[in-house]
């Protein structure tokens, strides 16, 4: 991922620690990783880890090469665009990695 990707997801996270704070009526220095783990809310990365796993389960769960049955194009797009955005997969490892 390029340094202005990184950039932008740590601006992210710290809106997400803000957001914490002010839902649990914290002061601007507590820390925030016990907050978020009390709202079951998953730090920014692993989110966007999380949301490409479970996409690429779900995409490879629903592909059955028996039947000629078409995937929906917006799921098929969501994929490949999560996974360019954690930039970890190619859109041909997420289909071939078997």
């Amino acid at each position: 991922m390029r340094a202005s990707g990184w950039i932008t997801l740590n601006k992210l996270q710290h809106v997400q620690n803000n957001l914490a704070r002010v839902v649990c009526r914290r002061f601007g220095r507590a820390d925030a990783r016990p907050l978020l783990k009390s709202l079951h809310w998953l730090p920014l990365n692993q989110c966007i880890t999380y949301k490409v796993a479970v996409l690429t389960y779900k995409l490879r769960t629903s592909l059955n090469f028996n039947t000629a049955v078409p995937l929906n194009p917006l799921t098929t797009y969501d994929i490949f665009a999560f996974a360019a955005v954690c930039g970890q997969f190619s859109a041909t490892s997420l289909v071939h990695s078997y």
